[in-house]
């Protein structure tokens, strides 16, 4: 079931599986990562970009917000810790919330302080 649509049908085919699936591309290629509204007040978000950081991913794209309902403070940390976002762009908007789509580049060797930088 999505938690935030029930029962409605998905467009493709999502296979189940949790974080641990990347360590199968360990030392492989894993260029990019996808997290669309991950789900809020849980570790999920954190769980995947610190799994896809430590295969060596490169590129993260994320839906969502991170001050509002899909935030998380230990993934928000983790992120501009060590990724940079490099662009930012609208989605369609619906009820209440504020979402983005951000894409994020790996930031090797180089750790910097917690600040926003949305």
């Amino acid at each position: 079931d999505n938690k935030y649509h029930g029962r409605a049908p998905a467009y493709v085919v999502v296979e189940e599986g949790d974080h641990r699936v990347l360590r199968d591309y360990a030392g492989g290629e894993v260029p990019a990562l996808m997290l669309c509204y991950p789900l809020p007040r849980s570790s999920m978000a954190c769980d995947w970009l610190r799994a896809f950081l430590d295969v060596g991913g490169w590129t993260l794209v994320h839906v969502g917000e991170f001050c509002g309902w899909t935030r998380s403070l230990t993934f928000k940390e983790l992120l501009v810790k060590r990724m940079t976002c490099v662009g930012r762009h609208p989605v369609l908007w619906w009820g209440g919330d504020c979402a983005k789509l951000t894409i994020w580049q790996r930031r090797d060797g180089v750790e910097v302080g917690t600040r926003s930088v949305l």
